[in-house]
């Protein structure tokens, strides 16, 4: 069943600083932050040499790729790899805590034999007056940011600070996320009324800059958060938010239409779906949520005729 949902949200989101982590974070955080930032340091000088092997590699194949503003590519590194570089950081840290005597990781298994929260988080962050995305890692009341150079070139490679502090926040509703996504991987999105039966996991497509159409397919903590609401979150994005009434180009509704007989196992409606189809596929869902008849296979087997629609590639 869904018994696991709510851990899959807890995953990327920041844990309650109470009493005990607040007490930890003084006690011991706070005053060997000097200590912790040279081992993230030489951690990150680590994580950076692997990576450009791998862009070696993949230089001397002498594959042709084409680089697209606000996609992820190795050859941008370290811009946009904040996920890769904070969780193979996070990696190093979990590992050696308990193991090694470095000064740092006695710190920090003080830190969490104490109770101490060690953990990493993805919200929104700051940077240069501007919304980001951002992974970090918790520690109790403090944030230790090892890839703070992945939104703009010129940054410190590891930064850190308070949580109240730090200008970071969770990642609560689609609409926060929309907010940011749309200038930060420079894409336009659009309300997903075209696959009714799609519309209460995955609520919305975008267009990439180089012209291609994909569903975003989220990552698996926004879909607990959505499925967990209900699909409210979904319905937000439908019925109520700022790009309600935005319709996807003619162009890519013809290109669908060529390919939908044979390749998707879900009704397109190209003229899209009235909002009384949309509302009944929402109610449907929150029918077959109440009696137990959606479960994880269930919502993966959803993202694989996501994936499969990405992978068509549909550009204009």
């Amino acid at each position: 069943m869904l018994d696991g949902l709510q851990s899959w949200v807890d995953e990327r989101h920041t844990a309650e600083v109470d009493e005990t982590q607040e007490r930890l974070t003084t006690g011991i955080i706070i005053p060997n932050v000097d200590i912790i930032e040279r081992q993230l340091v030489k951690i990150r000088d680590l994580v950076d040499k692997r990576f450009e092997v791998m862009l070696r590699k993949d230089a001397e194949s002498g594959e042709d790729r084409e680089l697209v503003p606000g996609v992820y590519d190795l050859r941008r590194y370290p811009i946009g790899c904040c996920h890769l570089i904070s969780d193979q950081v996070f990696k190093v840290l979990k590992s050696a805590i308990g193991r090694s005597e470095a000064p740092c990781m006695t710190v920090l298994n003080e830190f969490k034999e104490e109770g101490g929260i060690l953990k990493p988080a993805w919200g929104i962050k700051q940077s240069r007056g501007r919304s980001v995305f951002q992974n970090i890692i918790q520690a109790g009341g403090y944030v230790l940011d090892p890839a703070s150079d992945t939104a703009s070139f010129g940054e410190k490679k590891v930064t850190h600070g308070r949580l109240e502090d730090f200008g970071f926040e969770d990642i609560n509703s689609y609409e926060q996320y929309l907010d940011v996504v749309e200038p930060y991987w420079v894409v336009k999105v659009y309300p997903n009324i075209y696959f009714p039966d799609l519309a209460p996991l995955y609520p919305f497509f975008y267009t990439r800059a180089n012209g291609t159409l994909h569903f975003d397919d989220l990552s698996r903590s926004l879909v607990a958060m959505n499925v967990l609401s209900g699909g409210a979150e979904a319905e937000k994005m439908i019925f109520e938010s700022r790009i309600k009434d935005r319709r996807l180009p003619e162009e890519y509704l013809e290109m669908i239409a060529e390919e939908e007989a044979d390749c998707f196992s879900v009704d397109f409606c190209r003229e899209g779906a009235s909002r009384e189809q949309l509302a009944e596929s929402f109610d449907t869902f929150r029918h077959f949520l109440s009696i137990g008849k959606i479960d994880e296979d269930m919502l993966f087997g959803a993202n694989d005729e996501v994936q499969y629609f990405n992978e068509m590639g549909f550009r204009r």
